[in-house]
């Protein structure tokens, strides 16, 4: 079942919710709204620029860039922070109007309903790795998530991981310094958490 999205993205439904196929680049609070990767990794080789979308640390909608030793680029206008964001849940949400961030249960939830295949790539920072997650139920309903990488939460937000992890940032708080994400490299996905001040990527849903 695949929907448009107010002619935002298209949505594949999952375990009762309907994920986005693509990334979250700008937030809903940029110039212009919210928008998107404009392709999926398997639509791409070698760093599959164009399926990464932007990065953010938790509870902060200002996106940062996928690619390059330091975070940039900041979009709405920003300053990478080195503290902890407050707050105990993401309450503005970056994704457009209707979709939100998915909590830590629903990417569980997500993780359990799937078969996860671990596609293409050498999962090396030139050819990156990417996650393929099918539908137990439907094998024609399925996301695919690339292996982005993250931007540490050091002064400068330096670039690790980049072709062999993916880092996907849910709504849900471990505790005031640490959120839950899906987490995943080239042999295995869960659902951790992590220092809030780190930049991951985000995907959006609705019910």
């Amino acid at each position: 079942q695949v929907a448009q999205a107010a002619s935002v993205t298209e949505t594949v439904y999952i375990g009762g919710l309907q994920w986005t196929l693509y990334n979250l680049a700008n937030p809903a609070q940029a110039s212009g709204g919210a928008t998107f990767a404009t392709k999926l990794p398997s639509q791409c080789t070698g760093v599959r620029s164009e399926s990464h979308g932007r990065f953010y640390q938790w509870n902060r909608n200002v996106s940062w860039n996928t690619i390059g030793s330091s975070a940039s680029g900041a979009n709405p206008s920003g300053t990478w922070q080195t503290t902890n964001p407050s707050g105990t849940s993401w309450t503005t949400t970056p994704c457009p109007s209707g979709f939100r961030l998915p909590t830590n249960t629903e990417f569980q939830n997500l993780i359990n309903a799937c078969n996860a295949t671990y596609m293409s790539g050498s999962w090396s920072s030139s050819n990156y790795g990417y996650l393929t997650l099918t539908d137990k139920s439907n094998s024609a309903n399925k996301l695919e998530f690339p292996a982005v990488g993250y931007r540490d939460s050091n002064s400068t937000g330096t670039l690790r991981g980049a072709g062999t992890y993916g880092s996907y940032w849910s709504s849900t708080q471990y505790d005031s310094s640490y959120a839950y994400l899906l987490n995943f490299n080239s042999g295995s996905v869960s659902v951790p958490n992590s220092l809030k001040r780190n930049g991951f990527s985000v995907r959006c849903v609705r019910q």
